[in-house]
Formats: C-alpha cells, sequence, structure tokens
C-alpha cells in the first residue's frame, strides 16, 4: 500500500514523533512517502519531499495559492509513486496556522484521492488567532487521539463510520535499562517544555510541600517571546525566594540521565492534546503525581491505569486571592475569547456565568495567571498556617512531604504492563491497518458543524487566565 504522510514541519517532538512511530509500525506493510513544508530536522529514513506552501504561514516566503500547492504535491506524488497513492495520511487539519491547508486538501479530495485527516489539535480549542470560518473538508474519513475528541466529533456531525480513534503509541526507549529509582534520588522531574499552559506556577507551589533535600526540576525553556517572559519571572521568583526549583536542566543534560536521578515524575499542565505525559513516567519506572486532567485521561483509566495518587484541581482559598479583579479578568478574557470565533453573548450573561464560577470559598490554582500565583506562594511562605490550610483541603499534597519511591512499585509495574500492551508499536498497527481499510472501502457522507466544536471546546468551566492571551503583554 502507498501512503503519503503530509505535514507543516518535521520537527522534533510532537506530531513528528507521532508520524515516526506509525511509520515505524507499519515497515513491511506500507511505502511511506512524506511531504513536509520544512527541510526535516529530524533525521527521516524515507523518501520525502519539501513543498515550502505547507509550513505555517508564519514561516512562508511564498504567495502561492491552494490550487497551486496542492498542483505541486499531486505531481510530487505522482512522480514518487509513478501514479496516484493509495491513500494520504494528513496530520492536523484542524490547527489553523496555514491559511491555505484546508484548501489544499480539499483539492487532493476533488483530485479522487483517499484521505484519512487525523486531528492532534484544534484551532476552536483556544486558539482563536488561528481560527478560519471555512468548513473543514466533508464526506472524508477523520482519526482523533483520544474519547474526548471522538465525543465530541460525533456531536458535530461525523458518522462512526468515517471517524477512527488512534491514540498514540508509545514507544520503549532505546536503551531500555531503567532501573526502580535509588531510595537516595531527591529530584521530582517535571519533563516539559515550559510554555505557559504547563502551568509552571503549580510547579513551583508544589515546592513547598515536599520534603527537605528534595527538589523540583523543569526540564526545558520555551521558545517564543511571551512564554520566555513568564519563565524568566518563574526563575527571579524561585531563586529570590530560596525554593528548591532547577530550570532548564535538560538543556545540558542527557534526558535519560535525568529520569534514572529522579525518584518520580510530575505534571502541572492544565491542556493537553493526547496526554503522552501521563504514560510515559511508568515505561521509565517511575511513579507520576500531580495534576490529572480527567477529560484527557478517562481513556488511561477505562483501561485500567491507576492515576488515583492525581489531584483533579488544587484548590486555594478565595480569601487570598484579589477575588474580583480575578473575576473581572475571566470574564472579559471568555468574552474576547469567544467574540474571537464570532460568537454572540447576550448582554450581561457573562456575569451571571462567571459569578455561578466564582460562587464556592476556593479557586482552582489552575485558574490564575502567574502574576496572581506568585502572590498566593508568597502568602504561604510567610504563614504556616495558611500553608496548612491549603493541605487540608487538597490532602493528595500531603504525598509529597512523605515521599519513598518504594511505596509505589506495584503501582508502577501495574501501569506500565497496561501501557506496554494498550499502547504498543504492535498494537497501534493493527489499529492503522484497520483504518486505512476502512478509507480505501467506506464511502461516508458526514460534515463538522463547527459550531458545536466552539461550544464544546470554549466552556466557562475550561477557562484559565494562563489561556488568555490578553495576560500575555502583562
Amino acid at each position: 500500500m502507498n501512503v503519503v504522510f503530509m505535514h507543516y514541519h518535521f520537527r522534533s517532538g510532537g506530531v513528528t514523533s507521532v508520524i515516526l512511530r506509525h511509520i515505524r509500525c507499519l515497515k513491511g506493510i506500507i511505502n511511506p512517502f512524506l511531504i513536509v513544508g520544512e527541510i526535516p530536522e529530524v533525521q527521516v529514513d524515507i523518501p520525502y519531499k519539501v513543498i515550502p506552501s505547507l509550513a505555517y504561514d508564519r514561516d512562508r516566503t511564498d504567495r502561492l495559492g491552494p490550487e497551486e500547492v496542492a498542483d505541486k504535491i499531486l505531481k510530487a506524488v505522482k512522480k514518487h509513486f509513478g501514479s496516484k497513492t493509495d491513500l494520504y495520511h494528513i496530520h492536523n487539519p484542524t490547527l489553523g496556522k496555514n491559511k491555505n491547508y484546508i484548501e489544499v486538501i480539499n483539492r487532493i479530495i476533488e483530485d479522487g484521492n483517499k484521505v484519512l485527516l487525523h486531528i492532534h489539535d484544534f484551532a476552536e480549542d483556544g486558539r482563536a488567532d488561528n481560527y478560519q470560518p471555512q468548513p473543514y473538508p466533508s464526506n472524508v474519513h477523520y482519526a482523533v487521539l483520544n474519547e474526548r475528541d471522538y465525543r465530541i466529533l460525533k456531536k458535530s456531525g461525523l458518522t462512526s463510520k468515517g471517524l477512527h480513534l488512534i491514540p498514540n503509541p508509545v514507544e520503549l526507549p532505546d536503551k531500555y535499562d531503567i532501573d526502580y529509582p535509588l531510595e537516595s534520588n531527591n529530584l521530582i522531574l517535571y519533563p516539559v517544555r515550559a510554555i505557559r499552559r504547563k502551568n509552571i506556577g503549580e510547579a513551583v507551589l508544589l515546592s513547598l510541600f515536599i520534603k527537605a533535600g528534595d527538589f523540583i526540576g523543569i526540564t526545558l525553556e520555551p521558545t517564543s517571546r511571551i512564554d520566555l517572559v513568564n519563565y524568566k519571572k518563574w526563575i527571579g521568583f524561585s531563586k529570590e525566594r530560596g525554593l528548591p526549583v532547577k530550570f532548564g536542566i535538560g538543556i545540558n543534560n542527557d534526558f535519560m540521565n535525568l529520569v534514572k536521578a529522579s525518584k518520580v515524575m510530575i505534571t502541572t499542565s492544565i491542556k493537553e492534546g493526547f496526554g503522552m505525559s501521563f504514560l510515559e513516567p511508568w515505561i521509565f519506572k517511575r511513579m507520576l503525581l500531580g495534576r490529572i486532567l480527567t477529560d484527557i485521561c478517562q481513556d488511561f483509566l477505562s483501561k485500567g491505569i491507576d492515576l488515583s495518587y492525581m489531584y483533579g484541581s488544587l484548590v486555594i482559598p478565595t480569601e487570598l486571592l484579589e477575588i474580583e479583579r480575578i473575576k473581572k479578568r475571566v470574564a472579559e478574557c471568555y468574552l474576547k475569547n469567544l467574540k474571537s470565533f464570532g460568537v454572540v453573548v447576550e448582554k450581561g450573561q457573562i456575569e451571571v456565568d462567571t459569578e455561578a464560577l466564582f460562587s464556592r470559598q476556593v479557586l482552582d490554582f489552575g485558574v490564575l495567571d502567574e502574576e496572581n500565583q506568585r502572590q498566593v506562594i508568597s502568602k504561604l511562605l510567610v504563614d504556616n498556617r495558611l500553608k496548612n490550610a491549603i493541605i487540608s483541603i487538597n490532602k493528595k499534597l500531603g504525598i509529597f512531604s512523605v515521599l519513598n519511591s518504594s511505596d509505589f512499585r506495584n503501582i508502577i509495574e501495574k501501569n506500565r504492563a497496561i501501557v506496554e500492551e494498550e499502547y504498543s508499536l504492535k498494537k497501534i498497527r493493527g489499529l492503522l491497518v484497520n483504518v486505512y481499510n476502512s478509507v480505501l472501502e467506506d464511502e461516508v457522507k458526514h460534515s463538522i458543524d463547527k459550531k458545536i466544536l466552539i461550544e464544546e471546546f470554549n466552556s466557562l468551566e475550561r477557562m484559565s487566565l494562563l489561556l488568555c492571551n490578553k495576560t500575555y503583554d502583562q
């Protein structure tokens, strides 16, 4: 079977890793050909063609229209295979970072090609700057990463016949010789690039509750200006207050050596696509603690993975917060976000909804922006009474002060076995083959109602100031 994989770029991590694993999954079954918008940053062992017009708009230097771009793709494929390909496996069409991408795909479909559109991210999910009102391709097969997105797309109009669930595969490291942590290990590892949605302030907050001698290590710095500004503020804040947090420890250290030196791993992220960070620690024989994203993790929980030591929210008494100011900023951000998607909101409705959200005497730390997070941490540093009050209403924080790696071996073994079975390359290979056969054989008649996507991904309950553009410039 001849298969064309298509994406904006081939940079390390993220979607690139998924495509590479799919290609390895299907070795001997398909003849792959890769089309990307940039020269690959990672090693590619299959034939590929760079078509710069497919890159993110910010990186493009050409002005070709969709028809011309599609023509270049079709010609490159025909030149490589000698004819049309059997199938196009196109990744992340709904991201919205190339304004021509959807129309290019439509041209490929109109040429009579079989296409699978594999969604990793939605512009409708908090990416208003990427959003374009044009419809997504209809009467074509789609794939998603998790049950949440599957449910939302079915609600939006897709049929089960043309909608497929393909979890990301987990791959064992090349040198799979990692043992359980030594009792002397004192690194609490947060393996992450420290962008804002990873909620770095919460990792800093956790450092107030860890054992003496332990420290939290955050691996990689962000690359964008907005994220770097906030990242550097966290470095300065932590250093000034003598907090046991180290930043950028993955820049000059081998990642696997950091894993070996760690006692547990954590995540405090408030937003994920697939949620690989909830699976990989078990492969590395490390316990995972921190924040669980229930909508993303439901797939993992249903397969028996134990995440019971994680918390769904980390609540702070509103008496510690400038609550009226925060309430106002949340309402402003939420309204601006909806307007960016063209949603008309009844006058006063936002205020009513916001009042309901803030009706409790506590607020999730993950809702706050960095400025308010630092204010909370500063208050806890000078008042043990407040610190103990936080523990009393967030029981799962208590585990950090008595953390012994050996306590978790049974959970690690159980979870590792499930991950290796359910998310292996072999398992995903079978899924991909079945999906490809369905794309080739099953005609579908359906389309996506984008209004439903906007409604589902932009509820007030999902709101965080860490995701609000307005806070970026402050």
